[in-house]
């Protein structure tokens, strides 16, 4: 919801009556709607430009990089209140200057998690034990599956951190078991897999008991040819 839109006279006659007859902000609040703020902010334009300051402004003043940044790095450096950098710089509100310390942030949040990522993702995976990929799948849940976070902690990289906790969510603590090189165990067979793997094994057993055949009636063969002798 916008803020509500007051005239310039009615800001000026505010400003006026609260600078003159020393009002109490909680008493103008209370007689004329306002928030405490707006009657600050009304009373600081009217030092720095007078009456001709509370007129509606259809556009946002624009402010140079340069402001922007000194701004922020006074405000970073504690040396400063909001207000006291909004007057400074000529800033039309404290709400300005919020918004450019909240802009700022998150850029500065996003720059941080990508150079994070491009650290993780490059990083080498390693050897672990089980026990060690379950540590670690547990960590990445207690913390809000901060991937990368995890990954650098523990040294290994972000892929092998991501399918740990993928095999885990599917099949528990068996499925962080390495099997590279070694067949699915039973249980992680689907139907199809199970039924072929049925028929691998019914035709290793009928190609064994074949060998055993042809061993017999070899060995059949060469007695009887010694017998014959």
């Amino acid at each position: 919801m916008g803020h509500p839109h007051y005239s310039a006279e009615f800001k000026w006659k505010v400003v006026q009556e609260y600078k003159k007859e020393g009002r109490i902000l909680a008493k103008m609040t209370r007689k004329y709607g306002v928030h405490r703020n707006s009657v600050k902010r009304w009373t600081e334009i009217v030092d720095k430009e007078g009456k001709a300051g509370l007129k509606h402004r259809p556009h946002e003043k624009a402010y140079s990089k340069k402001i922007k940044q000194a701004a922020i790095d006074d405000y970073r450096s504690g040396g400063y209140s909001l207000r006291e950098i909004t007057k400074k710089y000529n800033i039309s509100s404290p709400s300005v200057l919020r918004k450019w310390l909240k802009d700022y942030n998150r850029h500065r949040d996003l720059l941080e998690r990508l150079r994070e990522e491009k650290v993780s993702m490059a990083t080498k995976g390693r050897k672990t034990t089980k026990n060690e990929r379950l540590q670690i799948v547990e960590e990445v849940l207690k913390n809000n599956r901060d991937y990368n976070l995890i990954a650098t902690t523990f040294g290994v990289s972000y892929q092998q951190v991501y399918r740990w906790v993928q095999e885990f969510e599917k099949g528990g603590f068996d499925a962080l078991e390495d099997r590279r090189g070694k067949p699915k165990p039973e249980t992680a067979l689907t139907t199809e897999e199970k039924l072929k793997r049925q028929l691998r094994d019914k035709e290793k057993e009928n190609e064994r008991l074949q060998a055993r055949v042809d061993f017999l009636k070899k060995s059949r063969s060469l007695e009887r040819g010694d017998s014959q002798q």
